[in-house]
């Protein structure tokens, strides 16, 4: 996870101050590539997302992102993009 680094120091202040939501990795051969956070409060957003850039331009934002929406689908009737 050390590739994701910078995402993780995002990750770690949007739940300072934040409680609903959820992350989400992909991974390909075990090695995490895409990761997204989800806020669930009232109306959903994806806060971060993001693929590295080894893997950008195969289908991991698009799949990243369909999953985000399903995630958020699943928890409130709006959201914001």
């Amino acid at each position: 996870m050390q590739k994701l680094k910078p995402f993780e120091d995002e990750i770690a202040a949007f739940f300072e101050n934040n409680t609903v939501g959820e992350v989400v990795y992909l991974y390909q051969a075990a090695e995490p590539v895409a990761v997204g956070v989800v806020d669930y409060e009232d109306i959903g957003t994806m806060t971060v997302i993001g693929v590295l850039p080894e893997f950008r331009r195969q289908g991991w934002g698009t799949r990243l992102h369909r999953h985000l929406m399903w995630a958020i689908q699943q928890h409130v009737e709006l959201y914001r993009g």
